[in-house]
Formats: C-alpha cells, sequence, structure tokens
C-alpha cells in the first residue's frame, strides 16, 4: 500500500487475514482503531471552548484537563480517558454529561460513588463544570473491561475464577451493607486493575443506582432476574441484584452466558424444581459444588436462594474449595515446542498458554493424536472459549499437523483436512 502509514497498513492486514481466526475480532474493534488512526492524523493541540462531548484525543479542557483518548458513549454520558495537571494518578476517567439535562444523573452518581470506599468498587476523585456540563473524575480501569478479557480468553482457569468472584461478591456485600444498588451488573460494567502483582477487578457505572424499586425492568436484559416479574414480587430487590451477580460468575467460569439468559427466557426445570445447569464447561474438580451453587443463585423462589451476599460469598469459597488455589495451571519445567511433539505426546506438556490447554483438557483431549482427529473447524466454534484462545488453538493445530505429516495416515483425518495435506 504505497503511501499509507504503518499503522493504516496493519489495520488492513488483520482485517483482511486469509486465516478468519486470526482477524480482527469485531467490527467494533475495527471501528475503534480507525478511530485512532484518524485522531493521530487530524489530532488538535487547542483549549476547548464549546460542547466537552465533541472532545478529541490531544484536546485541552479547563481544569487541566487534557484528552488522552474517547472511551465510549451511553444514554447519559460519554466517558473520556485523561491526563489532570496536578493529579496524584497520571490517567484517569472523566465521565461528563451528554446535555445539560443529564447533569443531575450524573451529579447523582458522583454523590453515589463517593459514598463507596472500597478497593472492588471505582474511586470517586472530583466533580466538575465543564462548559455547562456536569462531569465526574473516577478511577481508570487500565487492564480494560471483564467483557473484553472473557472475549479473548473465555472461561477462567481456577486460581482466577476464585479470586474475580470473590472481589466482585465482595463488592456486592459492601453495597448491600450501605444499602445502594448497582442496578446494571455485568461484564461490561467492571474493570479489571493489577494490585501487586495479581489481578483483580473494579465494579463502575452506578449510572442506574437511583433507578425506584417499582422500575425492575431497568439493566441490561440478559442480566435481569427472569423470576421479577411473577406476581409475588413486581419489585426491584437484593435478589435481583445478586442473580445478576450469578449470571456474571457463570460467564465468568464457562465463558458465556446460559443459553436461556442469552434468549431473556426462564431457566428450564428439572423434575424436581430445581433448574438445569449446563456444567459441561465446568472443571470436574469443582463440577459437581458449583452446579450446586448456581443451582441455588439462580434458583426460582427467592426463599431457595441465598440470603445475603455475604452467604453468597461464602457458598462461592466453599464452592471452589476442592480445586487447588494457591497458583494457575502448574507450571511444566522442559515444555516440548510443537515441532519436537509425536502424535503420542500429552497435551499438557505442549508448549502453548494455559488457557489453550485447560480448554483441551475439559474437552478430553489428552494427547496429540485425540488432538489432530478432530476437524480444524471444530475448534472454530467452541462454546465459551474466547478469540485469544481460540487463535492459540488454531495455530496449534495447524504447527502441529505441518510438523507431523510424515506420521499422519491421511485417510484418518477428517474429511476437511484430507484436502490440505494433498
Amino acid at each position: 500500500m504505497t503511501g499509507a502509514s504503518e499503522e493504516l497498513q496493519a489495520l488492513v492486514h488483520d482485517a483482511t487475514h486469509p486465516d478468519t481466526g486470526l482477524r480482527i475480532e469485531s467490527v467494533s474493534e475495527f471501528l475503534s482503531r480507525l478511530d485512532e488512526l484518524e485522531e493521530e492524523l487530524t489530532r488538535p493541540d487547542n483549549l476547548l471552548t464549546s460542547n466537552p462531548t465533541t472532545a478529541r484525543a490531544g484536546d485541552r479542557l479547563d481544569g487541566g484537563i487534557h484528552i488522552v483518548s474517547r472511551l465510549g458513549q451511553g444514554a447519559t454520558a460519554v466517558a473520556f480517558l485523561v491526563e489532570i495537571q496536578g493529579a496524584e494518578k497520571k490517567q484517569q476517567v472523566l465521565k461528563i454529561a451528554n446535555t445539560p439535562e443529564h447533569n443531575h444523573r450524573i451529579e447523582a452518581e458522583g454523590e453515589v460513588i463517593d459514598q463507596l470506599r472500597h478497593p472492588r468498587i471505582v474511586e470517586y476523585f472530583k466533580t466538575h463544570n465543564i462548559l455547562g456540563h456536569t462531569a465526574i473524575v473516577i478511577a481508570h480501569a487500565d487492564k480494560g473491561t471483564l467483557a473484553q478479557k472473557l472475549r479473548k480468553e473465555g472461561g477462567f482457569q481456577l486460581e482466577l475464577l476464585h479470586r474475580l468472584g470473590n472481589d466482585l461478591l465482595e463488592a456486592i456485600n459492601h453495597l448491600e451493607e450501605r444499602a445502594i444498588a448497582h442496578r446494571d451488573i455485568k461484564p461490561e460494567n467492571i474493570g479489571l486493575i493489577t494490585s501487586g502483582d495479581k489481578l483483580h477487578l473494579m465494579l463502575f457505572d452506578f449510572s442506574l443506582a437511583g433507578t425506584k424499586a417499582e422500575d425492575y425492568r431497568a439493566g441490561t436484559a440478559a442480566y435481569l432476574d427472569p423470576y421479577i416479574k411473577e406476581k409475588t414480587r413486581r419489585r426491584w430487590d437484593q435478589y435481583a441484584e445478586r442473580y445478576a451477580a450469578a449470571l456474571t460468575l457463570f460467564e465468568m467460569t464457562t465463558g458465556a452466558l446460559p443459553a436461556w439468559a442469552q434468549a431473556n427466557a426462564t431457566p428450564p426445570a428439572l423434575e424436581d424444581g430445581s433448574i438445569e445447569i449446563d456444567a459441561s464447561m465446568f472443571d470436574p474438580s469443582v463440577r459437581a459444588t458449583l452446579t450446586e451453587f448456581f443451582q441455588t443463585a439462580l434458583a426460582r423462589h427467592t426463599k431457595d436462594r441465598h440470603d445475603n451476599a455475604e452467604i453468597m460469598l461464602n457458598a462461592w469459597r466453599q464452592a471452589l474449595q476442592p480445586a487447588p488455589l494457591a497458583t494457575t495451571t502448574p507450571a511444566i519445567e522442559n515444555k516440548i515446542p510443537l515441532d519436537q511433539a509425536d502424535l503420542s505426546t500429552s497435551i499438557g506438556l505442549l508448549n502453548i498458554p494455559a488457557q489453550a490447554l485447560e480448554t483441551l483438557s475439559r474437552l478430553n483431549i489428552n494427547t496429540v493424536k485425540e488432538f489432530l482427529a478432530r476437524p480444524k473447524n471444530e475448534y472454530s466454534f467452541l462454546t465459551g472459549v474466547g478469540t485469544e484462545t481460540r487463535k492459540a488453538i488454531s495455530t496449534a493445530y495447524l504447527d502441529l499437523r505441518n510438523a507431523l505429516l510424515d506420521e499422519i495416515d491421511p485417510g484418518a483425518l477428517p474429511t476437511d483436512d484430507n484436502a490440505l495435506l494433498s
């Protein structure tokens, strides 16, 4: 591409890669990267004197605020990553009301967050009035969101699942103790940060915190308690808050919401009245205890659920006790490079990412021979597996097959792969 910058060439390359599994994962990611390129080429360096919601990277706002990038826009506000002169933390988030009519919503959100002092809840710093728009300054989740990590990696390994699930329920427990509602718990509203050398989560976006209990439909449909519509309830309560948290925990465990939640339906029930949980993607060492946890957390009747967040937190910890929690997948020294493996090599010895190894283990694939015995396309459509994990599996499959061409019996390969050997 003559005359195109390296960044533009990289964008085109990533969007049109011959292997669809290695392309940019979504239209939104492509547009985001395209916006970054445009902002880089047209970056202004001036003090903005009109509508602050139109700010672009490089703009400056009153109060020593420098716009680094635009993070996104919702129904009531737009969020920017900013650097503020004299601030203790280098980068923070500036959330600005879309219009002056939304000022009271942003001011109220700042007041709610200011009441909450907890390491797993976003920190509030200050409220500004910027050209007639109310704006709040809050902490930045510099490791992205839980939703982004789930899309990339799928369900988490047990140690991380235990830690982040613990974080989420500790935050919910703090909200209950302060009698404050969030009303929209989901992976998109959960940020990731590092504390020491560990990854932790941080709950943010309290824009619905002031919603009246009578408006029980407020929030994101897939995470709403489907039973709250029954005549005995029809009013938002803490059980609904914990239900959204339970669905988020399920997504962290498997990489996807239950099918019925995605369809905004009610869970299928078993003969004894308990809900049916698809535990096939649970780690075998905690399959029974996690099934029991989710059957309780997602039960139809509130009398059958955990009574409060503290009880739910303790139940979560107990559900994961059978698993080794001190470390992630144990490191194995002298991993075998893919080009040195043979058909009898154990999958656990391969030099591929731990998340990919765990996914293959859950599929009961123990050797290279078993790995290559399945069609490559089957690995491209695994439920609850993130894009990066899927790419790692796909790349390992191709590398192993190419390295072992002389050992592979073409007649034993899946039909869709035989043509690739000819």
